[in-house]
């Protein structure tokens, strides 16, 4: 497994709900109206992600402040804060150059809401997994 940075553009989500653990009931699917996340681009919901983080276009739901909440934590990090935590986000590489992100939302959303294009990921080769024409 080796370490690299991860474009944004390059990355699709993997799960298809982010966001239901320590305590949050309502995940990042529900609130900005998905049917499923699994293969959304990463930059289409985080786009949305940011503008409501930063007061525009903020979902209705009430799970929305539990979600600003754990992104405000990596966002009040910074990016030096945000890399010295645990281990990278960890990435699956399903095409050459494309990826599904397995793990580390959060961190890859917060970084999206302080202006980087890319994250630091463990990156998992095709050739390890079964064919990604599973989908």
């Amino acid at each position: 497994m080796t370490t690299t940075q991860v474009p944004f553009s390059s990355l699709v989500l993997y799960h298809q709900e982010i966001g239901i653990h320590r305590g949050r009931t309502v995940g990042l699917r529900d609130l900005f109206g998905y049917r499923t996340l699994r293969g959304v681009p990463f930059l289409d919901l985080a786009r949305r992600v940011r503008d409501a983080y930063e007061g525009q276009a903020v979902p209705k739901r009430s799970g929305w402040a539990a979600q600003r909440e754990a992104l405000r934590w990596f966002v009040d990090r910074g990016r030096d804060g945000i890399s010295t935590l645990d281990d990278p986000a960890r990435v699956r590489e399903i095409h050459a150059r494309h990826y599904e992100l397995l793990d580390g939302h959060h961190r890859a959303l917060a970084l999206h809401i302080l202006g980087d294009d890319s994250i630091q990921a463990r990156v998992k080769r095709i050739s390890t997994y079964r064919h990604a024409s599973r989908r």
